[in-house]
C-alpha cells in the first residue's frame, strides 16, 4: 500500500459459518476506518484519520466498505483447507472479492494506484473472534489463523491485470480488534493501524525471540523500540524513524557543530539525523545514523500516554527527546551482503532489505551475526534495560533538559562498543539545553 498521496482501500467484511454479523458491527466498520476522528470514534482515530494526521497529510485514505460476503465455511472448515493458515485467508480472499466484483460491477481499478494489475490492498475483517478472546475459537486444533496478520496472495500474481485488478497483499483480522478498548457504537483502531503498517512494507518492532540476562539468567523478551510506538507495541504514534522511512518527513542533517531548535515532532515532523560517515550519508532513510525528536504526550500520543491499552505499555507522560539509533542499511539477502546504492544497483532475481532486525532470528547478513536491531532507543538513563524487556514507556528513557549525549557514554547500547555498527565513530556530543513542551534547544559540538 503506498505511503503517500491518497488513495482507496477495499474492505471486504467476511461472515463465516455459525457467526453472523450484527447490523450494527458493520455500521462499526465504516466508523473505524473512515471515521472523522475521536469525535467520530468516541476512543481514538480512526485508521484514515491516524495516517492523515501521522503522515502530516501526505498520506489520505478512503476506504470503500463492501457488502458482507457470506461463507459457508465455519471456523475451523476454513483453517483445514490447507495446512499452512494462510491458506484459509488466502482462499476468503479470492472468493470475496470474485463475488463483490461480480455483484458490485467495480473492476477495482481504483484500488491499484500504480496500474501493476494487482490491487494495492484489501480488508478482509472476519466474524468469528480472535483466538485470544474466545475460548471456543481457542480451542481449534490451529487457532492461529484467527488473529491479526497481513500476508499475501503470491502464487495468483502471475494473473496480474490492469482491466481487473486481482488480490495481493491484504490485511486479516477480527471484528473484535474494533473492541479491545471501547464500546459499540464506539470504536478502537489500533490493532488496524499497526497492520496498516505493514500493508506499506513495516516491520514489527518488538522482539519475537526470547533472551537471557547475563546477570540473572532470566529469560525475556528484548524491547528495542521501548514499546512506545504503533509498530512496536500498538500505542502512540509512528516514531520518527518510520516516517522519515515513509516519506513523510525530511530531517535536519548534522554536517558539522550546530546549535538547532526542534518543536514537538507531532506538530511538523521536526528531527534531527546525525550520520554514521558524516559527508559520506547516502542521503536516505536506508542507511545507518541516530535520529532524535521531541517526544510530547499530546495528539496521536495523548491517549496511550494517559490510559493504558489492553496489556501494552503507556506512553511517555513527559515531554523528552526521543533519542533512537538506526540501522536500515540494506541486505542482498541472497549473498548477505550490504547494498550501499540507495538509487537501488540491484541483481536480478536476488531479494533484498533492510538487514538488521530487533528480532535476532529474523536478521539478514552480517547483521544476524553482529546483533544488530533495526530501530534501538538510546536510555537517557544509561541502563539499557530494555535490552532485557524492562523499562518500557518510563519517561527517564528520554533525555531532558541539562542532559547530553556522545556515543562513548553509552557505548553498551552499541554492539561494537562506542561505534555505529559500521565501524563508524561520532565524534559528536549532543547538550540538550532546554527541554519542555514548546520545543527543544540543543547544540551539537564537535569532540
Amino acid at each position: 500500500m503506498p505511503s503517500l498521496g491518497q488513495h482507496s482501500v477495499l474492505v471486504l467484511p467476511i461472515e463465516l459459518s455459525g457467526y453472523p454479523f450484527a447490523d450494527s458491527t458493520l455500521q462499526d466498520l465504516a466508523t473505524v476506518f473512515n471515521g472523522a476522528g475521536v469525535s467520530a470514534t468516541g476512543y481514538y482515530e480512526s485508521v484514515a484519520s491516524f495516517y492523515a494526521k501521522s503522515s502530516y497529510g501526505a498520506l489520505n485514505l478512503s476506504y470503500t466498505i463492501a457488502p458482507k460476503y457470506v461463507s459457508s465455511y465455519s471456523p475451523s472448515a476454513l483453517y483445514a483447507l490447507n495446512s499452512d493458515p494462510t491458506d484459509g485467508a488466502t482462499s476468503m480472499l479470492r472468493s470475496a472479492l470474485g463475488a463483490y466484483k461480480q455483484t458490485s460491477g467495480d473492476t477495482c481499478s481504483s484500488f491499484d494506484s500504480d496500474s501493476d494489475g494487482l490491487i494495492d490492498a484489501t480488508i478482509l475483517i472476519y466474524s468469528c473472534p480472535d483466538n485470544s478472546r474466545d475460548s471456543t475459537i481457542q480451542s481449534l486444533d490451529k487457532a492461529d489463523l484467527y488473529w491479526a496478520y497481513c500476508s499475501w496472495d503470491y502464487a495468483k500474481k502471475s494473473e496480474a491485470s490492469t482491466v481487473s485488478p486481482i488480490g495481493n497483499a491484504y490485511m486479516w483480522a477480527s471484528y473484535d480488534f474494533m473492541y479491545i478498548g471501547a464500546t459499540s457504537p464506539h470504536v478502537d483502531a489500533h490493532t488496524y493501524i499497526h497492520e496498516s503498517g505493514h500493508l506499506m512494507g513495516l516491520p514489527d518492532y518488538y522482539c519475537y525471540d526470547t533472551v537471557s540476562n547475563p546477570t540473572t539468567g532470566k529469560k525475556s523478551h528484548p524491547s528495542p523500540l521501548g514499546g512506545v510506538a504503533m509498530m512496536d507495541e500498538n500505542v502512540s504514534d509512528h516514531d520518527i524513524a518510520t516516517k522519515f522511512a515513509l516519506g513523510w518527513l525530511h530531517p535536519y542533517v548534522v554536517t558539522g557543530p550546530c546549535s538547532l531548535t526542534l518543536a514537538p515532532s507531532e506538530q511538523n515532523g521536526d528531527c534531527l539525523l546525525l550520520p554514521a560517515k558524516g559527508s559520506r550519508w547516502n542521503g536516505s532513510a536506508f542507511t545507518e545514523y541516530l535520529l532524535l525528536e521531541l517526544y510530547t504526550p499530546t495528539s496521536l500520543n495523548e491517549l496511550d500516554a494517559t490510559t493504558a491499552y489492553s496489556y501494552h505499555p503507556k506512553g511517555y507522560t513527559t515531554p523528552g527527546v526521543r533519542l533512537l539509533h538506526v540501522d536500515a542499511r540494506i541486505v542482498d539477502w541472497s549473498s548477505g551482503a550490504y547494498e550501499e546504492d540507495p538509487a537501488g544497483t540491484f541483481i536480478s532475481g536476488h531479494f533484498y532489505g533492510v538487514g538488521a532486525n530487533n528480532t535476532p532470528s529474523r536478521r539478514h547478513g552480517e547483521a544476524s551475526s553482529g546483533n544488530y536491531d533495526a530501530i534501538k532507543l538510546l536510555q537517557a538513563d544509561g541502563t539499557n534495560s530494555l535490552s532485557y524487556g524492562s523499562g518500557k514507556g518510563k519517561n527517564s528513557n528520554l533525555f531532558a533538559s541539562g542532559s547530553s549525549f556522545s556515543i562513548k557514554t553509552l557505548a553498551s547500547d552499541f554492539p561494537k562498543g562506542a561505534t555505529f555498527n559500521d565501524g563508524e565513530s561520532l565524534n559528536y556530543q549532543i547538550a540538550f539545553q532546554s527541554v519542555d513542551a514548546a520545543g527543544v534547544q540543543l547544540a551539537v559540538t564537535a569532540l
